[in-house]
């Protein structure tokens, strides 16, 4: 079945779709059938080829594919998958997708930036900070202007759709950075995500307070699948292939700090349209709460992640910075696109 949807040119994500649909056996003799891996490596990476080329019909099919991966490495497997091997094959196609997912990326970082970068901590700090503001990922208009000013409860809703590829996973996010860090970052980290968890009360958790306010705006699983950005999953796929390997590791302390540093100036606007429009007070708390909060997990990201990391290994400042830039990169030509549809429906 696989070899006719490869032979027919049939869309990579269905054929990953497919692959999670086998049983056990079959999916056992695929796993051990080299011919058709190959196959399935030449597939991934001919539409990945494509995709970054222009065919959008391939970049749409690849990053659906990525998504599908990646929705198994986030979620609890039911006990059928126990039995399930697949993990040859799909980290095959994940890798190829990724890779041409990062290099892509790294197109739009010119190499002169590094030139002036410090390698002491405080220093390295203020540099990353002011590579931080002034680009325009960090004031972006979306939020400055749209958000705050004429925003109205459909393009709420809209909005936070396109946000469900990192906002639900940030607490998971946090726990695969974590793993092998020892002393002061750990901590950070830990405290981070002790917050994510409400600080121990299940009603402050933050993925049901996000998901509170999903309901507010009457967001169901049809409503995303019918209007999540292509933008936003490729931001959710780059989160997602920050934290799932290891080799990652310091680009996501980059990517995932740019993040909490953005988060409490970009929600004060979301605070303030949701109350323009006279929303329920329940569904802002997610919001309100990370504008005091996560201005004190910037901070404590910079100085006791960062910091230490670089006082124990020099050479990662290149990586976190690299990191950093593929997060404003990325998050301004995924604004640029929501704005772009939004701004044409008022």
């Amino acid at each position: 079945m696989l070899q006719e949807m490869i032979d027919s040119d049939q869309q990579l994500d269905g054929i990953v779709r497919a692959m999670f649909a086998l049983d056990s056996d079959t999916a056992r003799q695929v796993a051990g059938n080299f011919n058709l891996r190959q196959r399935l490596c030449q597939k991934a990476e001919a539409d990945s080829d494509a995709a970054y080329k222009g065919d959008q019909d391939k970049l749409k099919s690849i990053h659906h594919a990525l998504t599908l991966i990646y929705e198994r490495e986030f979620s609890m497997p039911s006990p059928e998958q126990t039995s399930f091997n697949l993990s040859g094959p799909i980290c095959d196609i994940a890798s190829i997708i990724e890779t041409f997912l990062l290099d892509y990326e790294e197109q739009f970082i010119d190499p002169a930036i590094f030139d002036d970068m410090p390698g002491n901590g405080e220093r390295y700090i203020t540099w990353l900070r002011k590579l931080i503001h002034d680009h325009k990922a960090s004031n972006h208009p979306f939020y400055e202007e749209f958000i705050h000013y004429k925003a109205n409860r459909a393009d709420l809703k809209y909005y936070l759709v396109q946000e469900t590829t990192l906002d639900p996973r940030f607490d998971d996010s946090l726990a695969f950075m974590q793993l092998g860090t020892r002393g002061q970052v750990k901590m950070e980290m830990a405290n981070n995500y002790w917050d994510e968890m409400g600080n121990g009360d299940f009603r402050n958790v933050h993925t049901a307070l996000f998901a509170q306010a999903l309901d507010d705006l009457g967001v169901t699983p049809e409503y995303i699948q019918e209007n999540l950005a292509l933008g936003a999953e490729i931001s959710g796929n780059l989160s997602a292939c920050m934290v799932l390997y290891r080799r990652h590791f310091y680009k996501a302390i980059g990517y995932f700090g740019v993040t909490e540093y953005l988060v409490p100036r970009r929600f004060k606007h979301i605070v303030f349209a949701w109350q323009r429009n006279e929303l329920p007070p329940a569904g802002i708390i997610y919001h309100d709460l990370h504008i005091g909060v996560d201005a004190g997990h910037a901070n404590g990201w910079f100085y006791n992640v960062i910091v230490p990391i670089l006082k124990e290994h020099k050479a990662a400042g290149k990586e976190i910075a690299r990191g950093a830039l593929i997060r404003l990169n990325s998050s301004e030509r995924y604004l640029d696109q929501i704005y772009q549809h939004l701004a044409t429906l008022s």
